[in-house]
């Protein structure tokens, strides 16, 4: 059912994961040093003005006459400017090279459509606080934290019982306070082909991809609070159950794309994920079919964490966002596994 990587894999992984972070830490230091620095003359008078945008507004900002200091700051900014280009530009190849290597060894795992929307969250500012992966896709974020893959007796193929689908909707559960983001929009700037369907929380493109935004139902349900979405926007649907996965830690794991490159999931803790898809499992009005694959990913989630990842206990304090009695009915379940590797 899960294969860990190969030495190969695992020292590739590794050096991808250390690239990114490069590059990660680049550009948040780049962010940090935005706008632009420069003298403008004003009145006879040289003054030292940086540029840049607030909400998308361009504003700026004097920060005094020429002098040696005034000098200075312009000075370093521009080195500094300079070398952060320089640094980028190099990771980036790095990176690049590192991404043919991926594929090479066979860790270019998550569907490219899927990385490209979880790339434009991550340029609107919308992280782990506001928005979770969860459902098929989160297995791609657990098998990576796991160190291997998921058989590929369960990847996606014609029989869409198979645990791991790459059709499967990807579906984000969303915070309240996501009233001023445009869903839809932030969607079409991965794909212009993505529009709403019939079903209010849910859009999809030209190829049929689907994605599902979600939140869970309050209870009781007359407390749910309604998301003002903005006229022609997706409109997030109440699920039941979902608070557990609402509550439970957020992990940020960095996957590889079907082209080799990094990107950062957030899912669930996978303990949490596992019983959620237990007890979903049991639902009379699930139907067959879902009901057995949600079975399947619960148990192959959980014996992921029993053997590869055993500093994930599944106890009831690190469970307690889950009611007492639904811990204790998959755990048991569970520990009737067999080793997974």
């Amino acid at each position: 059912m899960f294969t860990p990587f190969s030495l190969r894999q695992a020292r590739e992984f590794t050096d991808t994961m250390q690239a990114f972070d490069g590059v990660t830490e680049t550009a948040e230091r780049r962010r940090a040093n935005r706008g632009t620095l420069a003298f403008r003359k004003t009145n006879g008078h040289d003054y030292l003005v940086k540029w840049f945008y607030d909400a998308e507004r361009r504003k700026a900002k004097v920060l005094g006459k020429r002098s040696p200091e005034t000098e200075g700051i312009e000075r370093e900014f521009s080195q500094a400017r300079k070398s952060l280009d320089a640094r980028a530009k190099s990771l980036r190849a790095n990176l690049e090279k590192q991404a043919r290597m991926n594929n090479a060894v066979g860790l270019s795992r998550l569907p490219l459509i899927s990385a490209r929307i979880i790339r434009a969250f991550e340029r609107a500012g919308i992280g782990s606080e506001r928005v979770k992966i969860v459902g098929t896709h989160a297995l791609y974020a657990y098998e990576s934290i796991a160190g291997g893959v998921f058989d590929e007796g369960f990847v996606a193929t014609q029989d869409t019982d198979f645990l791991l689908d790459a059709r499967a909707p990807l579906r984000f559960v969303t915070s309240e306070d996501l009233k001023d983001e445009t869903l839809l929009g932030i969607l079409q700037s991965a794909d212009r082909s993505f529009d709403k369907t019939r079903q209010t929380f849910r859009a999809q493109n030209r190829d049929g991809f689907l994605v599902d935004i979600i939140q869970p139902e309050r209870n009781p349900p007359w407390k749910q609070e309604a998301f003002e979405a903005g006229k022609g926007d997706l409109q997030p649907s109440p699920i039941t159950g979902l608070v557990w996965l609402e509550n439970a830690p957020a992990i940020s794991q960095p996957v590889i794309d079907a082209k080799g490159f990094p990107v950062t999931m957030n899912v669930p803790d996978p303990r949490a994920f596992a019983i959620h898809k237990y007890w979903l499992s049991k639902q009379p009005m699930r139907g067959a079919t879902k009901s057995r694959r949600d079975e399947a990913q619960a148990y192959a989630v959980a014996a992921l964490v029993m053997s590869e990842l055993k500093h994930l206990p599944f106890d009831a304090r690190a469970l307690r966002m889950i009611p007492r009695e639904i811990v204790a009915d998959a755990v048991t379940e569970f520990r009737k596994l067999p080793k997974l590797v």
